[in-house]
């Protein structure tokens, strides 16, 4: 008898949104303070959330605000640290959590996701 049931490779790479890689240095603060402003690195993002490095640790939950900038369209977006990348460096992945948000958000991201992918097809 077995104790746990294997899980498909698929379903373990699956994701909600698709992932798009961008190296974009940016900034944030605590979700607690107002005052503090730190640099930080957006590593990929999608319409769910982002995976971005610090300089500090902080602790799995904890809610920080990232201000994007795409072409020109800024965006100040409030993010819970949900997962830790436990490699040499500081990598969280982060979700997006205010939803009164989302449409504009996903309107901004999708002129930059097909930014992207014209650059990609212009490139092959």
């Amino acid at each position: 008898m077995l104790f746990f049931e294997k899980k498909n490779k698929d379903d373990l790479n699956r994701r909600l949104y698709r992932r798009h890689s961008i190296y974009q240095t940016t900034f944030y603060r605590m979700g607690d303070s107002a005052n503090t402003v730190k640099n930080c690195m957006i590593h990929d993002i999608s319409y769910g959330g982002i995976l971005i490095e610090l300089d500090e640790d902080i602790d799995i939950g904890t809610n920080i605000i990232v201000l994007m900038n795409f072409n020109g369209n800024i965006l100040q977006e409030k993010v819970n640290t949900i997962r830790h990348n436990k490699s040499l460096n500081k990598k969280y992945g982060c979700e997006f959590t205010d939803d009164s948000k989302k449409e504009g958000r996903e309107e901004i991201l999708s002129t930059f996701f097909e930014n992207i992918n014209e650059k990609q097809t212009e490139i092959n």
